[in-house]
């Protein structure tokens, strides 16, 4: 692995640390938030159905026990566990009648008020009060709320009881639990967010290491190998001179050419897998790049007896490296014309997407059917898997050119339709 896939798998592992941390924060914020609507929805509705028992007044026989106002008896046991845990739990006592404000509204059975009871309340008027009830009676719920009034009417002999609770306190409560967990939650995310950097800066560094000891190895490796085979081809040409070439000396001469390129193939992905944005220019015109990388394979195409064809859009213009773009559509159409058919077509175009630039490079190929697509991809992998083919390569182009489109933070694929196989880059 490269250095640079090791810094970016830090970025998606500190990614995947700060998604899981936000979404278990969320999960029990948001569990936590509507366990207290929950308990305060459920008290407000205990005492208003107490009010309501009580024809409209709270407590007018004073003091009174919790046998009182048992409610539900299947939920009871629940909700006050909850609210006792919680800590929000309203006891029926002396001082209800001062903390509860609500008012109540009698109507008759053709819907007119006939009684109101305001003693509870001071922040509305009694026709502000008959307004706000008179929305709500029309109301097809029996229980709601309706801006921060919770409300519940009963039928009563000759007509009907509405008993609304100002529940303005309770929803600021609320209101402040949810700007509570958002500021933990911030803070916390900026927390999780130092400990993983810092924690995978210390796993990954030995895979750093790693990296930076294969590229040497390569390097050196490289260098090394260099030598005793110029020194074979030197003595097997010498050979050649001496004695007249032969079936044995040209094939040693073939091998040390595809060894050499071999090595040479091994530093070019080394080199390929340390790309990054940092070489990126702004405002590069890649139409004049890639119509150049065109020219050249022009000769070649019409050697091979290819037919062409290029869409190229004039003057799209990305952040790009120039060499980059050019070793991107010369690897590209080397593959185009390695595979295509015999006497098949060959076909390049480049247009802009939206916001994207796409890049097509398209070839006849019917044996393509049959081919693993996914894998043209893999290093080193070819479709004859014997390597005993005549098409030349070592299987690294198209990773390298994978290579070029991710340092463009983009992506390639291959597609295979009807005949023709098509390499698409987004960048």
């Amino acid at each position: 692995m490269s250095e640079q896939a090791i810094k970016n798998l830090k970025k998606r592992f500190v990614g995947v640390q700060l998604i899981s941390f936000l979404v278990v924060m969320l999960f029990f914020g948001a569990c936590i938030y509507l366990a207290n609507a929950v308990i305060v929805r459920n008290t407000i509705r205990t005492t208003l159905d107490y009010i309501i028992e009580n024809d409209g007044e709270l407590l007018p026989h004073g003091d009174i026990t919790e046998e009182d106002v048992a409610g539900d008896a299947s939920n009871r046991e629940l909700f006050e566990s909850l609210q006792e845990a919680l800590g929000v739990i309203r006891r029926f006592g002396i001082e209800t009648r001062y903390q509860t404000r609500y008012f109540a509204v009698h109507y008759d059975a053709s819907g007119n008020v006939v009684q109101m009871n305001m003693n509870h309340i001071a922040a509305l008027t009694e026709e502000e009060a008959i307004s706000l009830g008179n929305r709500m009676f029309a109301k097809r719920a029996k229980f709601g709320r309706m801006d921060h009034f919770y409300y519940k009417r009963a039928a009563e002999d000759k007509g009907t009881l509405l008993v609304a609770i100002d529940a303005t306190a309770q929803m600021e409560t609320n209101h402040r639990i949810l700007w509570i967990a958002g500021i933990f939650l911030f803070v916390g995310t900026i927390i999780c967010f130092l400990i993983a950097r810092g924690l995978s800066g210390m796993v990954l560094q030995s895979e750093l290491k790693n990296a930076e000891l294969q590229r040497e190895f390569v390097t050196n490796a490289s260098h090394e190998l260099k030598t005793p085979l110029a020194v074979i081809r030197a003595n097997t040409e010498l050979l050649e001179m001496t004695y007249g070439e032969s079936e044995w000396t040209q094939s040693s001469l073939r091998h040390i050419d595809r060894m050499q390129g071999l090595i040479q193939s091994m530093v070019e992905i080394t080199r390929s897998g340390e790309m990054n944005r940092a070489s990126l220019v702004p405002d590069t015109d890649i139409s004049v790049v890639v119509r150049d990388a065109v020219e050249a394979f022009r000769p070649m195409m019409e050697r091979e007896n290819k037919a062409f064809t290029e869409e190229i859009q004039d003057d799209i213009r990305m952040s790009a490296d120039k060499e980059m773009i050019r070793q991107l559509v010369t690897l590209l159409l080397d593959n185009a014309v390695k595979y295509c058919d015999e006497g098949g077509q060959i076909s390049i175009a480049l247009k802009k997407s939206g916001r994207s630039e796409r890049l097509i490079v398209s070839n006849t190929y019917a044996a393509g059917k049959d081919v693993d697509t996914s894998r043209f991809f893999d290093r080193f992998y070819r479709e004859d898997s014997s390597h005993n083919t005549d098409k030349g390569g070592y299987g690294i182009g198209l990773s390298i050119a994978e290579n070029i489109v991710k340092a463009h933070r983009g992506t390639i694929r291959a597609d295979w339709k009807d005949g023709v196989i098509s390499f698409i880059c987004t960048l």
